[in-house]
């Protein structure tokens, strides 16, 4: 085996990648119709993993599958349970106080998911209502920021994950429910009737998603960084996001309809890792 240390040391060792993933996080990282764990942000995995089976000198790489949470990722990552998360979580400075990020692989800003037809078309229609957001969110933070600036008098229901928070929508206990717009829109085709569903509100600032990482390991940051930055400018990151935001996925096999636009374009080409100054 090659010399490293850290994290790389421990999956050479074992020869194991434990990944991280998001179970209902359509179209990221969720599971279809067969239990397998697909998606947007799994799909980078593949130039990462053979970036580490190279690095390591291995004939084969064992990818692990384990399922995380907003509120268990950081434990997890700390404890080596998980290596690497490829899932929706935004590089914030709240967020880089537990785990490391890699290089941006998404940017999304927040919006909110409510009823169509409703009364609520932007974020001021909120006051005085309750919306969800999922715990431990970057929407669930702006959320609380609003409350306490405006002041709003929003009823903030926590969710322990997007299902959760798209239960509670569709169930009328809320009339928003406030994530990033592609997650929404991915929430919107889970739902037992998308069509009655819409996404809306004034697009926040971006949020830059990330995989969140071992802390202080800067070698295993510098390899997972290189893959991500070499699928980006080589063309495979382009591929990626028309495979998950321009086609059918599954299960309903209903496309997002969304093309590559130019903020994406502009990371693909200059990849980086930078966040927004406040989080």
């Amino acid at each position: 085996m090659a010399e490293v240390s850290g994290t790389l040391a421990r999956i050479g060792s074992t020869g194991v990648l434990p990944v991280g993933h998001r179970e209902r996080s359509l179209p990221f990282s969720y599971y279809d119709h067969t239990r397998t764990v697909v998606g947007y942000s799994v799909a980078y995995l593949e130039p990462v993993v053979d970036a580490i089976t190279r690095r390591l000198g291995l004939a084969q790489l064992t990818v692990q599958m384990v399922p995380v949470t907003p509120q268990t990722l950081a434990a997890r990552i700390q404890s080596g349970e998980v290596a690497i998360e490829c899932g929706t979580t935004a590089n914030t400075v709240a967020a880089a106080g537990q785990v490391a990020f890699s290089t941006t692989v998404f940017l999304a800003r927040p919006r909110l998911l409510t009823r169509r037809g409703s009364d609520v078309d932007d974020w001021s229609d909120l006051r005085g209502q309750s919306v969800v957001a999922v715990a431990g969110t970057s929407a669930e933070q702006l959320l609380a920021r609003m409350n306490d600036e405006k002041p709003m008098g929003m009823t903030l229901v926590a969710a322990k994950d997007t299902a959760q928070a798209l239960q509670a929508l569709e169930a009328g206990r809320v009339v928003a429910y406030a994530d990033d717009d592609a997650v929404l829109d991915g929430q919107r085709l889970r739902a037992k009737s998308p069509a009655n569903w819409m996404v809306t509100g004034t697009p926040k600032a971006a949020d830059h998603l990330a995989f969140a990482l071992p802390p202080g390991d800067p070698e295993f940051k510098r390899l997972v960084d290189g893959a991500i930055a070499a699928a980006q400018t080589g063309g495979l990151a382009a591929k990626i996001h028309a495979r998950w935001f321009e086609q059918p996925v599954p299960p309903k096999g209903i496309s997002l309809n969304q093309p590559l636009g130019d903020d994406l374009a502009a990371l693909f080409a200059a990849p980086n890792d930078r966040r927004p100054a406040a989080g």
